[in-house]
């Protein structure tokens, strides 16, 4: 009888997570319809894409678009500061842009040292985005995304074994 509650409780999670995905997607479609806003973002963004190369030793980690870290970039994002031949590289995890320093410091609380957490929406995250080699993401990036032939994206759609 327990197995049939648990099962029902992580279905109710389930459902509450896709409404707040489908909430946020209709905020990202109202953001991209502003044309002012829209050409800003856009104008830095392709800057970036037009004048800085793609830089090989960089990830970067989305996970709802810096609101909470999904358990499968969470692991990822363990797995990459744990493991020595991953020191190289720089690693940046997306945040809320507004606690950013909160976020900083949680990732340390929970165990994950030397990732930099970077605002989403900033110059920072728009810069990281068009020069990471390896992009991380459990829900979409901006509208006007492009991948470059150079860089490696992987969406995480569910928990990594």
């Amino acid at each position: 009888m327990e197995h049939m509650w648990s099962n029902w409780n992580e279905r109710k999670e389930e459902k509450q997570r896709i409404k707040e995905t489908r909430k946020q997607n209709r905020a990202d479609r109202r953001e991209a319809k502003n044309p002012a806003l829209r050409f800003l973002l856009q104008e830095g963004y392709t800057e970036c894409l037009q004048t800085l190369s793609v830089d090989e030793d960089c990830i970067l980690l989305e996970s709802e678009r810096g609101e909470k870290i999904g358990p499968g970039i969470k692991y990822l994002a363990e797995i990459l500061s744990k493991k020595d031949e991953f020191n190289h590289y720089k690693i940046y995890m997306v945040g809320n842009k507004d606690r950013l320093e909160e976020f900083q410091d949680y990732l340390s609380w929970i165990g994950i040292p030397g990732i930099q957490a970077v605002g989403y929406g900033t110059p920072d995250y728009y810069r990281v985005l068009a020069t990471a080699k390896y992009l991380f993401n459990d829900s979409n990036f901006v509208p006007w995304f492009v991948k470059r032939a150079e860089q490696v994206y992987v969406k995480i759609w569910d928990v990594i074994p």
